[in-house]
């Protein structure tokens, strides 16, 4: 793309954590005279999807959309705790004997339910409003948390962090491209749509 338009992509601030470096690479390779605006959103509304100029929206497959969606890629739910603790403990016992470092929020996080439903005693130790802070404070002040996979293997990049897999079976947490209805330009969306797959690839 050869044009210096303005691509923009809402998302959670997780969902950028994972995806912000690649995409912003490939968009410098690939449009160096478009700019790349990433809008990072927390729970979506009608308007996240039609105003603010925004092109696509990456969303969880846990939240509904009133438009039609496609998966950009799977993920899933794990077990991340400092690489202090025993390697001999399993994921079980970190989330029963480690405190949780859980995400403030009014919207319950969803791995939480599939603990209740098994009977697992939890304590929470501490509450923050931000998912990409999570693994971050797991690894430095202890605990344990529930993470998407990516976002996981992404921190661990920049800090020792120990992931394990949940210990009960769940559905996937994939994240899904959701169009701007009046977008109406199909060349711009198969080529963003290309990108993001790219961006995406492990």
């Amino acid at each position: 793309m050869t044009d210096r338009r303005v691509i923009t992509v809402a998302m959670t601030t997780s969902t950028a954590f994972v995806l912000g470096p690649r995409l912003g690479t490939l968009v410098a390779e690939r449009a160096p005279h478009a700019t790349l605006r990433l809008r990072t959103i927390a729970v979506p509304t009608e308007s996240t999807f039609t105003e603010h100029g925004v092109d696509v929206v990456l969303l969880s497959e846990g939240f509904a959309a009133p438009h039609p969606r496609e998966r950009l890629y799977d993920d899933r739910c794990v077990v991340v705790a400092s690489p202090r603790t025993s390697p001999d403990v399993s994921a079980l016992e970190l989330l029963t004997t480690e405190p949780h470092i859980v995400v403030d929020s009014e919207r319950r996080v969803f791995p939480y339910g599939v603990l209740d439903e098994q009977g697992v005693t939890y304590r929470v130790g501490q509450r923050i409003s931000d998912f990409v802070l999570v693994p971050y404070l797991v690894a430095r002040v202890g605990g344990v948390a529930l993470l998407r996979f990516r976002v996981a293997a992404a921190m661990r990049t920049l800090l020792e962090l120990r992931i394990e897999e949940f210990p009960f079976p769940i559905p996937g947490l994939g994240i899904d491209m959701v169009w701007n209805p009046n977008l109406g330009d199909q060349h711009f969306i198969a080529w963003l749509r290309q990108l993001l797959f790219d961006a995406a690839r492990p």
